[in-house]
């Protein structure tokens, strides 16, 4: 009987350890929690504040409003916009998607027309090209060291060589 005490004894020792161990881990769990709810709570606070002030300007008349004083003539509406909205950052750019894309959708009129914002510093439209920037990227620091010119055009690249370079072979 000596022996089956004994060995119960011990058992309830690991399971009394185990579940010391269990509860240790439990606590970090629930530290690590209130701290994610604490930073939830921040960030949604944050959005809170973030949308109200998002709610106030109305971003589609912005960006329809700065297209008609800048590039006179191009007829551009309400219902050519599918959405518009600033990104998060320091500078809070704006990014905006058109209804249609194409020959002669507003949005290619605006992007053939956008040289003509050159002289407006405070004013800059560029294509979206996430998937590519990488490329464009290589692609401009060649145009700086005049290896190469690039242009972006309904979302194709296109690269050409300066005349006065020599091709080189590999």
């Amino acid at each position: 009987m000596s022996t089956i005490s004994r060995e119960f004894h011990e058992f309830g020792k690991g399971i009394a350890s185990r579940l010391a161990v269990m509860e240790g881990r439990i606590r970090d769990l629930e530290r690590h929690v209130e701290e994610k709810d604490n930073e939830i709570e921040d960030l949604t606070s944050e959005l809170r504040d973030t949308r109200d002030e998002t709610e106030v300007e109305d971003i589609n008349g912005l960006v329809i409003g700065v297209i008609r004083a800048r590039l006179r003539g191009l007829d551009i509406s309400e219902e050519d916009v599918d959405r518009a909205h600033r990104l998060p950052g320091q500078n809070n750019r704006i990014i905006v998607r058109f209804v249609r894309s194409g020959p002669n959708s507003v949005r290619d009129q605006l992007m053939s027309r956008r040289m003509e914002l050159k002289h407006h510093n405070d004013l800059f439209v560029n294509e979206s090209l996430t998937q590519k920037n990488v490329l464009y990227r290589s692609l401009l620091d060649a145009n700086k060291a005049r290896r190469s010119t690039q242009f972006s055009q309904g979302g194709d690249m296109y690269i050409s060589k300066p005349k006065n370079l020599a091709l080189a072979r590999a």
